[in-house]
């Protein structure tokens, strides 16, 4: 039987030697951002990450937890829509199944997960979107600005 002792392991410099699957780094910011919207278009809400890849093959997993929710007062329910950006470019393809109908006071949590290649070894800024899909009235991204919404970027190898 042999052993195999070893007091540090350095990778060779350069050699961009990285095991496909592992996480390379990991990006999270938290944000109070309010955003609030009338819009049929695509609008910020504030909340924001960049992340610079080390590796141009990476895929960046994208997570974002936080809230929606309706205008204040009365009772109109209003259908809004989210979607991920990377700098101006929208990753996300359509509008199927991201959706939510809100009425008026009511807070919705919301987990939304992409993955994105972004073929890229500079900085890269990831934003959530959102619009008013359908209605006539005001959808808000934390309106009162008392939830936190936090977005988690993370490098994984290829």
């Amino acid at each position: 039987m042999s052993t195999l002792y070893v007091d540090n392991l350095q990778p060779n410099l350069g050699s961009g030697v990285h095991a496909a699957g592992h996480v390379v780094q990991v990006v999270s910011v938290a944000s109070t951002a309010t955003t609030t919207t009338q819009s049929g278009s695509f609008v910020s809400t504030g909340c924001t990450a960049s992340i610079t890849p080390k590796f141009n093959t990476s895929k960046i997993l994208i997570t974002i937890n936080g809230g929606r929710e309706g205008a204040a007062g009365g009772g109109a329910t209003e259908v809004s829509s989210w979607k991920i950006f990377r700098g101006s470019t929208q990753v996300e393809a359509s509008d199927s199944g991201k959706r939510i109908y809100l009425k008026n006071d009511t807070y919705i949590p919301l987990t939304t997960v992409f993955l994105d290649s972004p073929a890229t070894t500079s900085s890269t800024t990831y934003t959530l979107h959102m619009k008013r899909f359908a209605g006539s009235g005001t959808v808000s991204w934390n309106r009162d600005g008392i939830n936190t919404t936090t977005i988690t970027l993370q490098e994984i190898a290829q």
